[in-house]
């Protein structure tokens, strides 16, 4: 067979891969060489130079594929890339936006009070002024209570003390909790709640001269246990007294399982303040008014100022006790009333009687009575047009207020009628 002469050649027969190809190779190899040393000869071009066979065996773009598209742009300076420009935009959109927002005294009053909320317990100081007071809580360890107590912590935070720091002391009357109890408590507080225990030798206990049997009998006839006593003698004369207590000057009582349906924003110098009025069962305490009396005979005249009002307690002058009082579950005391040397004499006279064991005298009747035969009525203060205070699940009074999450149209009257 002979040798074709086009051996050593390209193909006349065009490649229909390269038919279509934008820029066709040339059709001889002495084509390729003239045009290559045409190429050599020219003067250089500012980009990069290419051979005319770079052009037919020139690979697709770089960045066609998703690596390629990569490395390209990171080849391209920050200030020319689209999304330098779109997310400058942006920023400049929100800072006019939010600029002129703020600029508006109430907006920056709400980011204020925002960031102290949130930042509660840590370096923020807190922008509203407190009294040098501190919250007491008396935990009971014997029963699945911290549960409830954790939900307390929770909304005192949300409600007051996030905006206040005020700390606050957790009192058990046995051994303390667990690491994990206190650690959740620590944090939910912002590091603000500290634990104590409370011992015999700071008034958990009947006194030496309380027997047994009598309160053995008492217990049999009205219920109510020897805990349940301790509690209510300690916070009538002792609860002040605790070395985590006494450096404060007002005390703010409160229990777990309760809770504020409307944020505290109450600035006001009383003595006594409380929330909530409710009666008394007249067959836990039959001679409490009689012993109460007997003693305010005997004080001398100037422990009773001018200006107090005892109606609150008696509707007859002072004849009968009407079982009225201030559901101290709640109340803010100054620690000068406690002090005072007529209120220790008083609560001093109703311990020797011996009323907390041998019967069931409560601490909230023995404060109503003291508030309202020692203290003017101008220092004793209702907070509860402004708290909506709920303990556990009885009606509570739902204020008419913007800040409050209550429904005020479901608020139902307790035991304090006209008070």
């Amino acid at each position: 067979m002979p040798a074709s002469p086009l051996v050593g050649r390209r193909s006349s027969m065009p490649d229909p891969a390269l038919a279509t190809h934008r820029f066709p190779p040339p059709a001889h190899d002495d084509e390729i060489a003239l045009a290559e040393q045409l190429l050599r000869d020219s003067s250089p071009l500012p980009s990069r130079q290419h051979s005319v066979t770079d052009a037919y065996t020139q690979q697709v773009p770089r960045w066609a594929s998703i690596d390629g598209a990569k490395k390209w742009q990171a080849r391209v300076p920050w200030w020319g890339r689209p999304r330098t420009w779109m997310a400058a935009a942006l920023l400049f959109v929100g800072a006019v936006v939010f600029g002129s927002a703020s600029a508006r005294p109430d907006v920056r009053e709400y980011v204020k009070d925002r960031v102290q909320h949130y930042t509660a317990g840590h370096a923020v100081e807190a922008p509203y002024q407190r009294v040098n007071g501190t919250i007491v809580i008396l935990v009971n360890p014997y029963s699945n209570m911290y549960q409830r107590l954790l939900l307390t912590l929770q909304n005192i935070e949300m409600q007051f003390n996030a905006k206040y720091g005020y700390p606050i002391q957790l009192l058990t009357d046995g051994a303390l909790p667990s690491e994990s109890i206190m650690n959740r408590t620590s944090y939910i507080t912002g590091g603000k709640a500290t634990w104590s225990v409370v011992t015999p030798e700071q008034g958990w206990g009947p006194p030496s001269w309380i027997k047994q049997e009598d309160i053995d009998a008492s217990i049999a006839k009205i219920s109510f246990n020897v805990g349940y006593r301790n509690m209510c003698r300690f916070f009538a004369m002792w609860h002040y007294k605790h070395p985590a207590v006494r450096p404060y000057d007002y005390i703010f009582r409160l229990d777990d399982g309760i809770r504020f349906h409307c944020e505290l924003m109450v600035d006001h110098n009383a003595t006594y303040g409380w929330t909530n009025t409710d009666q008394e069962a007249p067959f836990t305490a039959e001679t409490l008014w009689s012993t109460s009396m007997d003693f305010m005979r005997k004080a001398p005249r100037n422990w009773f100022p001018a200006g107090r009002d005892t109606s609150f307690v008696s509707d007859d002058g002072g004849l009968s006790y009407n079982w009225r009082m201030y559901y101290n579950n709640f109340e803010i005391v100054k620690r000068s009333f406690f002090e005072s040397e007529a209120y220790e004499a008083f609560v001093a006279h109703l311990d020797r009687a011996g009323g907390f064991y041998k019967e069931r005298w409560g601490d909230a009747p023995i404060r109503t009575i003291a508030a309202s035969y020692l203290l003017p009525a101008s220092e004793i203060y209702s907070f509860r047009n402004v708290t909506g205070y709920q303990h556990d699940n009885p009606p509570f009074f739902c204020p008419d207020l913007p800040y409050c999450t209550c429904n005020p149209e479901k608020s139902e009257q307790n035991a304090m009628g006209n008070w």
